[in-house]
């Protein structure tokens, strides 16, 4: 039972948004214009495949006859112009126009599986070069930060990395948030008013749990990991041959490492200055510290303010 109420969270909290991230930086913008012209297309095809091969036949084997009683008759009633250009001209006319309407025919006759096959393959290889010209074009008009951009989206979704995976779920996390946001603009789901509103308030917990999360990672990892940054850079004159250069090739060659430290290092100081307030209280007396709040003041409940206020009061404040 642990093993299968693991393997669902997991597969709710982790594979779900991986997958919905990863399909999403995978989409390629001309894609999304190709899919309903090549699906419009299996559609049409054999309509107009219809049409060509048994309509157009069947009208000419009906008109043709017409027309050859129709020749003959304008020959024996106007003799005299028998040989004339405008009658050779109508012969002429006529003659192409079946000609045309058999090769047709036999042409869509003859248009064998293997033919359609390679065509959909050329079909292919031009939907796959078609970001190779749009990079192309990018490039030709001086945008190579948006290729860059484009290329390193891409490169999330190939990437088998720590850092490429982690990207990928925090898209998929952005996608189903805006998904679920745009979803509970809505007044009433299509199955009824009670499944709709049961869900909507599902939706609306599962949203405060997450506003309460981001904000207690904002506050125990975030902050933590700016304040080690701070003061990695503000102690850098204490290293003779420490640079931010070294700082960042450090990171890139052990980034797990230089993070743990990062946090560490915030964390200590944080709880330090934390002390140092308390200490501070003790000694001066009461509102000298008003812009700091007490976590003593039975007033203070952080936890109430973040499921009450909006979200971008909050950032705001922070």
């Amino acid at each position: 039972l642990m093993a299968v109420l693991i393997s669902i969270c997991l597969a709710g909290s982790i594979w779900l948004p991986y997958v919905v991230g990863k399909t999403v930086l995978l989409v390629k913008p001309l894609n999304v214009i190709h899919l309903p012209l090549s699906l419009l297309r299996y559609l049409t095809d054999p309509v107009v495949d219809l049409v060509i091969d048994t309509t157009l036949p069947w009208i000419w084997s009906l008109i043709l006859p017409i027309l050859k009683s129709g020749w003959s008759a304008a020959k024996i009633l106007f003799p005299i112009v028998k040989d004339s250009s405008l009658m050779t001209y109508l012969q002429n006319i006529t003659d192409k126009t079946q000609d045309l309407v058999v090769y047709s025919a036999s042409f869509m006759t003859e248009f064998s599986p293997n033919t359609s096959i390679s065509t959909l393959q050329n079909i292919t290889s031009i939907e796959n070069t078609s970001m190779q010209h749009v990079t192309e074009f990018l490039k030709g008009h001086n945008l190579t930060v948006l290729v860059r951009i484009l290329e390193r989206c891409h490169g999330f979704a190939y990437g088998n990395t720590p850092t490429d995976k982690i990207v990928c779920i925090l898209f998929g996390y952005t996608i189903v948030i805006l998904v679920c946001a745009w979803y509970l603009t809505r007044t009433r789901n299509a199955y009824g008013r009670t499944f709709g509103r049961a869900f909507q308030e599902l939706l609306r917990q599962q949203g405060i749990v997450l506003k309460v999360a981001f904000f207690v990672a904002i506050e125990l990892v975030i902050f933590p990991i700016i304040c080690g940054i701070l003061l990695d850079l503000s102690t850098l004159p204490l290293f003779p041959e420490a640079t931010p250069s070294t700082r960042i090739d450090f990171y890139f060659e052990s980034p797990i490492t230089s993070t743990f430290l990062h946090w560490f290092t915030g964390t200590a100081f944080m709880f330090h200055f934390a002390v140092f307030v308390s200490l501070c209280r003790e000694i001066v007396r009461n509102g000298v510290m008003w812009f700091i709040r007490d976590p003593n003041d039975p007033q203070f409940h952080p936890i109430k303010e973040i499921l009450e206020r909006p979200v971008w009061t909050q950032l705001k404040k922070i």
